[in-house]
């Protein structure tokens, strides 16, 4: 199934709330799992490519594909969490997984489904490390279609107002504050206000950097699975970081495919015109289905 809902004005995308919760039930089938791809409408033409990829596996494995397209550009990148939390909010009855992807993302292993990346115990939300500079990863993550994981999309996009005013940094970087300030920092206050001095005035990649790895030592301290090589687990499971290597994993940065095996990921980030020199070698005998 394919959806693509044009023109929305943010101010007319209202909240719908709900009384109840419908539980996800343990059977599952591919049209109650969405991708979901949000960007500016007029920045379409410059992820032809990636979007294409995706409509094309959704077809093939019957997956639901929603593209969102948004008319204000306006901090756009915290208002997408938010039309996500609200169109999965509208439709919680059928669709009960979502994979969202950032519109510059695209589909460069057609063989794994997406049911091999769902989560496997009782976490609503999963993440992933970036492979390059260990930041959690905003350009794609994965829900569970509960109250717990659309509050979480909703307090993600009402970080925009507590950004200090010179420092404009991306979702990517304040979603790093978001994981600690969602969690909790009762224990770790001291640590936490050191942390927010730095993003009170580091200016560039390199000083937000600083920011990053303040945040994510304290989310080191917070993890509830520190011995798990593959996870870091908050919030008594609900909520899991996947930790990346060159093993493979949900998505690979475009810039970055010359040092790993594509088809060990699924998606490639990166994925639009303005990346000229990007180069693909898959293998047909390095495919393998995944169960």
């Amino acid at each position: 199934m394919i959806i693509i809902i044009n023109y929305i004005h943010f101010d007319n995308f209202y909240n719908i709330y709900a009384n109840t919760e419908e539980s996800v039930k343990d059977i599952l089938y591919p049209h109650q799992f969405a991708i979901v791809m949000v960007f500016f409408i007029v920045s379409e033409h410059n992820y032809e490519q990636a979007i294409e990829t995706v409509k094309c596996y959704s077809w093939h494995y019957n997956y639901t594909f929603v593209v969102l397209s948004l008319i204000e550009f306006s901090e756009f990148i915290f208002k997408k969490h938010c039309v996500i939390a609200n169109y999965v909010q509208k439709y919680r009855n059928k669709i009960k997984y979502i994979v969202v992807i950032n519109a510059d993302i695209g589909v460069v292993n057609p063989l794994r489904r997406l049911e091999s990346y769902l989560p496997k115990d009782e976490e609503d939300i999963l993440f992933y490390e970036r492979i390059n500079n260990n930041e959690i990863a905003a350009g794609s993550y994965i829900i569970k279609n509960t109250l717990f994981a659309r509050s979480f999309l909703k307090f993600y996009a009402d970080y925009e107002y507590k950004i200090p005013e010179n420092n404009k940094f991306s979702d990517n970087v304040s979603l790093q504050a978001v994981f600690v300030d969602f969690i909790g920092t009762v224990q770790h206050c001291k640590k936490y206000l050191q942390c927010m001095k730095i993003c009170d005035y580091v200016v560039g990649y390199d000083q937000n950097m600083l920011f990053v790895s303040c945040v994510r030592y304290i989310l080191s301290l917070m993890d509830e699975t520190s011995n798990d090589v593959d996870f870091h687990t908050y919030e008594g499971g609900k909520i899991k970081l996947r930790k990346l290597s060159k093993r493979g994993g949900l998505e690979v940065d475009s810039l970055l495919n010359g040092h790993f095996v594509l088809t060990s990921y699924f998606i490639i980030f990166g994925n639009n015109k303005k990346l000229k020199n990007i180069k693909l070698y898959l293998k047909e005998d390095s495919y393998q289905m995944k169960e």
